[in-house]
């Protein structure tokens, strides 16, 4: 994982923002909640952490570990 990440909304980064199915909300807001303590020390805002888990979510499907969504945030 990148040590550093840039805070950002994924529009910003050039990431279409995505909200996920009906059925993949929880997991959004789970996986944006284990995430928020490291995202929030490298500068993210807690709109910008749901806009991150919410795509993530959309996009990958179902829930993942927080080290392959911060991994998948860097590589945007």
């Amino acid at each position: 994982m990148e040590d550093e990440l840039s805070p950002a909304r994924p529009a910003e980064e050039g990431v279409p923002e995505e909200t996920p199915d009906l059925a993949q909300i929880e997991p959004a807001h789970i996986l944006a909640n284990d995430a928020r303590d490291e995202l929030r020390a490298q500068g993210f805002t807690d709109e910008q952490i749901h806009k991150w888990a919410e795509t993530y979510v959309a996009e990958q499907g179902g829930t993942a570990d927080i080290d392959r969504f911060l991994d998948w945030i860097a590589a945007q």
